[in-house]
């Protein structure tokens, strides 16, 4: 019981981290895409 509860505890983690960096990479792509917008119209 208590290796299964570990186990999924593990799987969650490394999902989050997946899910972490995706958010972020996808945060910076905007922030990049914003100062291009920017650039274009100054």
């Amino acid at each position: 019981m208590r290796r299964a509860f570990l186990h999924i505890e593990e799987s969650l983690s490394s999902m989050a981290r997946k899910a972490l960096f995706l958010f972020s990479l996808l945060l910076s792509f905007t922030l990049i895409g914003f100062s291009f917008d920017r650039t274009e119209y100054l």
